[in-house]
C-alpha cells in the first residue's frame, strides 16, 4: 500500500492533510495478513511511513488572522471615542478557547475577548483603552492555543491619531 491508497476519510476538506488514525494503520495491517501477506512487520512499516509521507507538520494545523482594525488600521479620536471591536479569524483553534491579546509587548488592558467560536472571535476595546494609546504605530497580537495543542499567535500593525 501506498500514501495514495489511504482513505479519503482522514484528509482534510482540502484533501492535503492527513488526520493520522493509527488504529486504522494496524486495521489494515491486520486485514493484509489475513488476505495472504506473510510479513506484518514489512506492511506495518509500509503503512506508517505512507502516513508519515502525508501527514502536514502541526505547523501548519491552526491559524488565527487579526482582521483591520477599524477598517484601515488607524484608529482615530473620534473612533476611539466609543468601543472597538476587531474580529480575530481561527482556523483550527480549539473552540471555547479563550485569547490573550497584546499591545506593544504588554498585556492590554480595556479589553474583552470573546471565546473562539467555530472560526472566529471578537476584542472589543474599550473607549478609554483607545483613547490612552499614544498616537503612533503601535502592535496588536493576540495569543491562543490551536487544536493540536499547539501555541499560536497572530500580530497586526495599526495607528493612532489625534
Amino acid at each position: 500500500m501506498n500514501a495514495s491508497q489511504l482513505p479519503a476519510s482522514n484528509l482534510d476538506s482540502r484533501g492535503d492533510r492527513l488526520r493520522f488514525d493509527l488504529a486504522w494503520v494496524i486495521n489494515e495491517c491486520e486485514a493484509q495478513y489475513r488476505n495472504g501477506a506473510n510479513d506484518k512487520t514489512t506492511n506495518t512499516v509500509a503503512l506508517l511511513n505512507a502516513a508519515l509521507a502525508k501527514l502536514t507538520p502541526m505547523s501548519t494545523i491552526g491559524s488565527m488572522t487579526i482582521n483591520a482594525i477599524s477598517t484601515d488600521n488607524v484608529i482615530t479620536a473620534a473612533e476611539a471615542a466609543s468601543p472597538i471591536t476587531v474580529t480575530v479569524t481561527t482556523a483550527g483553534v480549539t473552540t471555547g478557547a479563550g485569547l490573550t491579546v497584546w499591545v506593544d509587548g504588554a498585556p492590554m488592558s480595556g479589553v474583552t475577548v470573546s471565546t473562539v467560536g467555530s472560526n472566529s472571535a471578537n476584542i472589543t476595546i474599550s473607549s478609554a483603552a483607545a483613547t490612552a494609546l499614544t498616537i503612533g504605530t503601535h502592535t496588536l497580537k493576540v495569543f491562543g492555543t490551536d487544536t493540536a495543542g499547539v501555541y499560536r499567535e497572530a500580530s497586526r500593525t495599526f495607528s493612532r491619531t489625534a
